[in-house]
């Protein structure tokens, strides 16, 4: 009853609030109101790349509905490129070529689906290739993927449907499968060529080399694998089956994939793993199904290579279960049996069978020693490698000891241990530890942060030593702001120098150097707690994986006050960092460097600023625009927003974010909307691009309408959640109604799941609010106490005692508490 009288309120402060903003030079400039048809206009960037060189940078501008579009900005000449309807784009790795999909219209697409016609039967997409430096485009119509080599320019492959051909090609005209083919092209020299009935392809990383599953689309015609190389396709192998899983070695010259030829229908199918090399004249079997304890090669598991072209792997699995296919349908026992002392709850097996039957344990092929190598085990089921796949040491772990224990931790300790590939010993490291396990780069060290006992940890493998971070008189590593009863979290760590030598960790404002051998206390790096300035290495390159010891390091500071943030170096050889020049932007920790020069793109925002694409080629001390997605907003009312600051009702201060509608003065206060979860004062200088969201409401257009917003910071009283809550809003509230910023008569609360949760305990302790939404709250904490998670089968139990909800004890230690 109360919705409607507060929507009167607003419409009627809208239409107190001025239509028109004076310009610069006095001229009245009309503004509009946003209104829920602009979430469909306005754009969000997506798929942002930068040529090798620095000279090209693309991006696709995605409305909230309708046809996106590629835009190819030139650095050279400031000219853009633009492609209406991509729905994917890349670039060649030289950078010298584009290609892309582009898609029918979407309103065609929604009129095929609309009369419900196959879609099958609905338009085609079209790919594109364009050369920017020719300026030159071609179209292939009826094309359906495209790939090419990830790290080597000038080739792409791609299929297109039998119609793109004058003569059809199927010798079957009834067959109904989705007939492709697959053409393979040279960009520079426009050269092609062609393979018929294409089910599956696959590039080498780092070569014009190609695998492809041909589909066999009549009696007559036999499936089969074909290596693509020089312009030439070689059989790699021709016979009935059900081929999958192409993986060529990053150099070109060997290949893998798995095959069952099995006739028979078996319930097992006997998949086989093949191996090939270019000089070959076939692929040759190298693992089946024998009598081992894990007898089956896996079907589900990816086949990788190392980056050495040494090493392929892949996966082998149990023997699943088989049903009596024998027996009838009224013979068969359909029952789910579980029991309390079952490892995982029931509803966790639920949600993970799909998971659990495709589950499967890495092996290892040298194709050196023509050797085979157990790496997974049931005993050690999770493995991790370093990023090049060519160590001589593996990280092995498991969970299964304490998986029971998830039901009411949330999470599960882990035994580690270090596999020798050379020896093939396998080494425990520590049982029972709480933390996410790493290798060095060098994989000289196993590495991670002990949850319970809130430090860092490494294990030296050579010298089997075991270290824990010694934090005596240093600032604490894990989260100082921490107020839930569980484990706090970490603040991460940016990387490995050179060889392993030191491991760069964060504390709450800065970075440390900690050498595990050579000192028992890390060295600082930086100096931002006096001023309370927040540094983070930021790594450009993906594929370094070492933090230079004689390189700059780019770093992000941020201020933690003011939430100013901006770039700055650090130069190793010197242990000197520039001062940073901080502005009232949220500069983004992302950023992406071009392949062959300092050519850097990066984003800045804050609430009256889009997060467009920005260039700088002089280590950020000037730049330039590269995108303008929605030059639209300035035609619209804009809010403002602000850190608001308060004092509680017992003394302490308190934080929040305000945002004041557009043309704010005291003289009218504004009807205010209450939204919160936890702490938000990060996000400042977060921008609110305009699009609805499914939990929470959109800052700008609600200012746009005339609502003030406050997002006040909570911080929390274990066992006391609600009332912790109720306490800081409150206050809060009423120092925005005694500063005339809200009007008392016309405030209303929203909020989400926890969110939801807290607006669900204010409203049964005040009446000051005329309206509340509360999505996905829970109402009774003793009931949802047992309640199961969706998404994980879980129980909720550890949620409120531990986690989020802060109760801090069991329910049948404090029953009043919930």
């Amino acid at each position: 009853m109360f919705i409607p009288s507060l929507l009167k309120t607003s419409i009627s402060l809208i239409i107190i609030h001025s239509f028109v903003q004076i310009g610069a030079y006095g001229q009245e400039i009309n503004l509009k109101t946003l209104e829920h048809s602009d979430f469909l206009i306005w754009k969000t960037i997506q798929d942002q790349q930068i040529s090798a060189n620095g000279d090209l940078v693309s991006y696709r501008l995605v409305p909230g509905e309708g046809d996106p579009s590629l835009m190819i900005h030139s650095i050279v000449d400031s000219s853009v490129q633009r492609f209406d309807r991509v729905s994917r784009s890349n670039m060649d790795y030289t950078g010298k070529f584009i290609y892309g999909l582009i898609t029918p219209y979407r309103d065609t697409l929604r009129e095929k689906e609309r009369k419900k016609i196959d879609k099958k039967k609905w338009p085609a997409d079209t790919l594109f290739i364009y050369q920017p430096e020719t300026r030159i485009t071609q179209q292939i119509p009826f094309a359906t993927n495209y790939k090419s080599p990830t790290k080597y320019g000038d080739w792409i492959a791609y299929t297109v449907k039998k119609d793109a051909f004058p003569v059809d090609t199927a010798k079957d005209k009834k067959n109904k499968k989705d007939i492709v083919h697959l053409i393979v092209r040279q960009l520079s020299t426009g050269q092609q060529d062609t393979l018929l009935n294409v089910k599956e392809f696959a590039w080498s990383e780092k070569a014009p080399v190609l695998m492809a599953i041909t589909d066999a689309m009549d009696s007559t015609q036999a499936a089969g694998v074909y290596y693509f190389r020089n312009h030439k396709w070689a059989t790699v192998k021709k016979a009935k089956g059900e081929y999958s899983k192409l993986s060529l070695s990053p150099d070109g010259n060997k290949a893998s994939f798995i095959a069952n030829h099995d006739t028979t229908k078996a319930l097992i199918p006997p998949f086989q793993l093949y191996y090939y090399i270019h000089t070959m004249d076939s692929a040759a079997t190298i693992a089946q199904m024998d009598s081992s304890s894990l007898p089956i090669v896996s079907q589900h598991a990816e086949l990788q290579w190392s980056d050495d072209n040494r090493y392929l792997y892949y996966g082998r699995a149990e023997k699943p279960y088989v049903r009596d296919t024998t027996l009838l349908e009224d013979e068969s026992v359909n029952v789910e049996i579980w029991s309390t002392d079952d490892p995982v709850l029931y509803t966790t097996q639920n949600v993970n069978k799909a998971v659990d039957e495709k589950k499967s344990y890495l092996h290892l092929y040298d194709t050196q020693l023509k050797k085979h190598q157990p790496i997974g085990s049931l005993a050690y089921d999770q493995t991790r490698m370093v990023k090049e796949k060519n160590s001589r040491y593996v990280l092995l772990y498991t969970d299964k000891p304490y998986q029971k224990s998830v039901a009411w931790l949330g999470d599960a300790a882990i035994d580690l241990a270090v596999l020798d590939l050379q020896t093939s010993k396998i080494t425990p490291i520590k049982k029972g530890l709480l933390t996410i396990p790493n290798l060095s780069p060098m994989a000289k060290y196993v590495y991670g942060y002990s949850d319970a006992d809130s430090t860092w940890w490494t294990y030296h493998i050579e010298t089997n030593k075991f270290s824990y971070l010694n934090t005596k008189r240093l600032p604490l590593f894990y989260d100082e702001l921490n107020d839930v009863p569980g484990f706090p979290n970490n603040y991460g760590a940016a990387g490995w120098t050179k060889n392993d030598e030191a491991l760069i960790i964060n504390d709450r404002y800065d970075l440390w150097k900690w050498s595990p051998l050579k000192s028992v206390v890390p060295e600082k790096i930086t100096n931002g707690r006096t001023e309370e300035l927040i540094h983070r290495y930021i790594r450009t390159d993906p594929d370094v994986e070492f933090i230079s010891d004689t390189e700059p390091w780019l770093m992000h500071v941020t201020d933690d006050d003011t939430k100013s943030s901006g770039y700055t170096w650090y130069a190793p050889t010197t242990a000197k960092i520039e001062t940073p020049v901080l502005e009232p932007y949220e500069y983004s920790q992302q950023v992406t460097k071009a392949r062959l020069n300092d050519s850097y793109l990066f984003k800045k925002e804050n609430f009256s600023v889009f997060p467009d694409i920005r260039m700088t080629k002089d280590r950020f001390k000037t730049n330039t625009q590269i995108s303008n997605a929605n030059p639209q907003q300035q035609e619209y009312k804009w809010g403002t927003i602000q850190l608001f600051k308060w004092m509680d009702w017992d003394s302490v201060e308190r934080i929040g974010l305000l945002v004041k509608p557009f043309g704010f003065d005291t003289l009218h206060s504004s009807p205010l909307i209450v939204n919160f979860y936890e702490r938000y004062t990060d996000a400042l200088h977060h921008h609110p691009t305009i699009d609805p969201h499914r939990s929470t409401i959109n800052y700008a257009f609600y200012a746009s309408r005339g609502y003030a917003i406050f997002n006040p910071d909570i911080t929390y009283e274990i066992g006391l959640p609600g009332e912790s809550a109720y306490k800081i809003v409150m206050s809060g509230v009423q120092a925005l109604m005694k500063k005339r910023i809200a009007d008392p008569e016309n405030m209303a609360l929203q909020g989400h799941s926890w969110g939801g949760y807290q607006i669900a305990y204010i409203v049964t302790r005040t009446n000051m609010f005329k309206c509340a939404e509360a999505g996905a709250s829970v109402v009774n904490m003793t009931s949802a106490y047992g309640g199961i998670r969706w998404g994980t089968g879980l129980s909720r139990m550890f949620q409120y005692e531990l986690a989020q909800s802060r109760i801090g004890r069991t329910l049948w230690e404090d029953p009043q508490r919930y």
